[in-house]
Formats: C-alpha cells, structure tokens, sequence
C-alpha cells in the first residue's frame, strides 16, 4: 500500500528557500552540507548513534545509501531526515539499478552489454525506470552513468560498467541514460571525471596512472543537462603531478572553463586507497580547493564505515572549519557553494514511497535489454548434440530447459580432467569466469572445446572472444542472468535474431 513519504517535507518558498535557509545558517552548519556520509540502512542501533552524531555536532547534510532493502530504506530516512535541520540529499550507487545495493530490486544490465543495444530509447527507457523506482525509496542523486570508455581491456574496475571502447557511441548512451532519469526528476552524475578507462589499475588500491583522455561522453553529458560531475582519483601527467580529484587544473581549468559545466562536482571516495599518501585532512581541504561542492565519503564492510563516521569525517570536518576560521578558505566561495547544493535540495524530487518498488512493465523492459543486446559473431547450428555449462550449474536456467527438452547436458569446472572426444560437437556456454585475469580463468581444456565446439555462448565478458579463434561462432549474451539465458535459447530455437552489435569489437 502507497504513503507519501513524510520524511520529505515540500519546500514552498517559491525559489527563495535556498537563500533563506543559507542566511541562517552557521558556519558548522555550511561546512556540514559539504559532506557525504555512507548510510547503511541494515545496519545495527550502532550505526545510527553514528548518524545521530554526525548530525548533532557536525551537521552533516548528505548521505550515500549502502546495502538495504526496500522497507529499511524507508524507515531509516524516515529517522534521517526527521533527525537532521535541513534536509537531506539522498545519493545512491544505481549503475545498473537499484539492485545494484539495493534486496528486491530489479538490476538491468550492465552497461557493457548495453552498449551493444542499438534502440537507446529502450536505454532512456531504463533510466526512467531507474528514477521512477529511486523516488519510491527516497532517493534523489544516482551516481550514474559511468562516461569512462574502456580504452584498456584489461582495466580491473571499469569494464563491464563502461559501455564500450567507442567514445561517441558511449557519449550516446550516457545522454540516453541522463534523458531518461532526469525525466522522472532523478538528478545525474557522470563519472569518473576525466576518465577511468585507460588504465590497469584499480583506485580502490593505488593510484591509477593514466595517459589517455576521453572527454567527449563527459561534454554529452553536460550537454544534456547532467547535473552533476564525479572526479576519478587518477594521475594524468598530461593535467597536472596532483591526483584529478584534488586538482583544480583538472576540476576547474578543464571541467568548468573548458567544458563549461555549471553543476554540482562530486568527489569519488576521500577514503580511497589511491590517496593513502595524504592525510585525511590534506584530502578534504585540496578536493575542497580543487573545486568540489560535494566531499563524498563511502565503504561497504561494517568496520570500514565504522572507521569514517567516527574518525575520518569529524577530522576532515574539523580541518575545513579551522581552514574557513583562519582565512585559509573563503566564506564568499563556501557560501556559494553550499547554495548550489540548497538549491539542488530545493529542487529534488518528492516522491510517493512504497516498498514495491517496480511493476510488471519493468520486468518485461529488463528482458527486452537482454533479448536487443544480444550479439551473434558467426552462425548458429542447425542443431544441438548437447551442452557443456563452464562454470555453470543444475540450477540455471538454460540447463533446466535443454534437459527438459531432452538435451544432454554437462556442468563443466576448469581444472576438472575429461575426456574431450565425446563433447567435440557439443554447444559451450560460458557462465562466470574470474575476471579479466590472463585467460579469465579458463583452463586449456575450455580453450580446447571452444575450438571443437559448432558455437559458444558467453553469458560473461564478451572479452572471452580474445581466447575463441576468429573463425568460431559466437553467440554473446554477456551476462550470467536468466533473462539473457533465455534470449540465447530463443536464438538457439530460431525464434529469436540476434540484433545486437558489441561495443569492443569482434
């Protein structure tokens, strides 16, 4: 049953509340709207004392949703927002939807295999689905799309998050996304400015050393209204000798001047490894000087989070409000950036909470994506012998339905010895493989039968067609879902053609 979300109070000040509110506002309380504290719904009492905390003595004025489920979302910032002065902005990680960190959601798929859709209205359908279940849950912000084009292959944290190697069909599917949130009033952000692709290395562990720029997904976004800009923490020596995220030549030089965006600048993670050589007080105060209005803190493991409401933001808070007091910082620049984010508040989205969060049609959305993406190198066999499912299970989808219709089927491990001659003209299926670890984790016994086989199916990167000879046919459904399982047994049945064109190559 549908109740409007209390916790939302409606801002009637006609385009003057924001101004308002900033005149009475202390300097602990600006500093505070600064800041982005990760919010773990599942949380124990512990974790809001935490909140109540920050709140009290720091005025924290935003907060980035961890793991959670539909009705704890809802009760918690039900608590949050009654707890906090000035209202909330609600930031979430919904790349790939909401059940990206969200139990009982629908998780699209993921961007790499979207790129390989070539209806983008069906994309900015997706983001409209994506901002209609957003404001079920009280979210405002998603920090999506991801503008990174995959110019490394082997790039550890972007890959399947990037739409593709090609910079203009990535920019259009990152306005197709932008279009369709910001139609149901979710606001944007286009990340990891000025590029994560390029690299081999994850800023989640060290700082990534990049030496190529694609701008031109970054520039559409902005160009289609996108209303706000994640940094990467990335070192591009062509820019500057500071990481991007706490560098003004990147932040204000190239983002603002040379792509003229107006928006709200967001920091990737403060807590990241990639900047372990600065204190956490260095951290704030250059993101701050490099030109953020948003200084965004996040973890997942308990004692992580743990760790960044007790100790790392009350020390970068206490640093920027020494900085401020002692002249350091300009009041003048503090108030204007805090009346950007009043104003992004002002103009947020209240929505009607419920925690049945999506409906039949977006299901259906979700297997159509699948049944587009899907992308055929080669031809298909007038037949099946049987199927071998590396990496796979009983319980798969696509298993269950070639034994029910009589099919021979085998659940393969790498690393497991069989004798190859009895499956030489099986079909393989790749369901999960480690990554983008040298040869994906596939043994050369896998090798072996791809070569043998009449096709294979990759329910997984499409990547994997690096280890499959050019002269095999390929059916590429790129993800391990039973919605993508499907769509590959529709072709395998003639009732499905695959329309789809991959975004890497083949």
């Amino acid at each position: 049953m549908l109740r409007l979300c209390l916790f939302l109070p409606m801002l009637c000040f006609a385009g003057s509340w924001s101004q308002e509110k900033l005149m009475e506002m202390s300097l602990e309380e600006k500093v505070g709207q600064l800041f982005v504290a990760p919010a773990a719904p599942l949380r124990e009492d512990e974790h809001w004392q935490d909140w109540e905390h920050l709140l009290q003595n720091y005025h924290i004025g935003n907060a980035l949703l961890k793991a959670s489920d539909p009705i704890s979302q809802i009760r918690f910032l039900e608590k949050l927002q009654s707890a906090s002065k000035t209202p909330l902005l609600i930031l979430a990680d919904a790349e790939w939807g909401l059940g990206m960190r969200m139990i009982g959601a629908i998780s699209f798929p993921k961007n790499l295999t979207l790129g390989a859709v070539q209806d983008l209205s069906l994309l900015e359908e997706m983001g409209r689905s994506i901002g209609r279940q957003a404001a079920k849950v009280g979210i405002h912000l998603n920090l999506a799309p991801v503008a990174d084009v995959n110019s490394n292959p082997q790039n550890p944290i972007i890959h399947m998050r990037s739409f593709g190697e090609d910079p203009q069909e990535t920019a259009k599917r990152v306005q197709a996304i932008i279009r369709g949130m910001r139609g149901e009033g979710l606001f944007t952000c286009a990340k990891h400015f000025p590029g994560h692709g390029d690299t081999l290395q994850d800023s989640h562990k060290t700082l990534p050393l990049v030496q190529h720029i694609e701008l031109s997904p970054f520039q559409a976004a902005i160009e289609e209204g996108g209303e706000c800009v994640m940094s990467g923490h990335l070192l591009f020596p062509s820019l500057d000798s500071w990481p991007t995220s706490l560098s003004s030549k990147c932040m204000e030089k190239l983002l603002r001047e040379k792509l003229h965006f107006k928006g709200i600048a967001i920091t990737d993670a403060l807590n990241m490894r990639a900047l372990d050589s600065f204190s956490v007080e260095e951290i704030a105060i250059r993101a701050y000087e490099a030109g953020h209005q948003l200084l965004l803190y996040g973890a997942h493991l308990n004692e992580d989070v743990d760790e960044l409401m007790r100790e790392q933001i009350p020390r970068a808070w206490t640093a920027l409000e020494k900085a401020f007091l002692e002249g350091r910082l300009s009041i003048d620049e503090l108030d204007r950036r805090v009346l950007a984010i009043l104003e992004m508040k002002e103009r947020r989205k209240i929505g009607v909470c419920s925690p049945n969060i999506f409906e039949a049609e977006d299901l259906a959305l979700k297997r159509e994506l699948y049944r587009q993406a899907l992308t055929m190198r080669g031809s298909l066999p007038s037949h099946i012998q049987g199927y071998i499912a590396v990496n796979g299970n009983e319980d798969m989808w696509i298993v269950q339905k070639m034994r029910e219709k009589g099919i021979e089927v085998l659940c393969y491990e790498p690393g497991t010895k069989i004798n190859l001659e009895p499956f030489s003209d099986w079909i393989v299926g790749v369901h999960r493989v480690k990554g983008i670890a040298e040869g994906f984790g596939l043994d050369d016994q896998a090798v072996r039968l791809f070569k043998t086989s009449p096709l294979s199916i990759l329910f997984c990167t499409p990547y994997v067609t690096k280890v499959i000879s050019e002269k095999q046919s390929v059916l590429i459904a790129y993800e391990n879902d039973a919605d993508a399982q499907e769509a590959a047994w529709d072709a395998l049945q003639g009732n499905l053609i695959p329309r789809g064109h991959c975004s890497i190559g083949l």
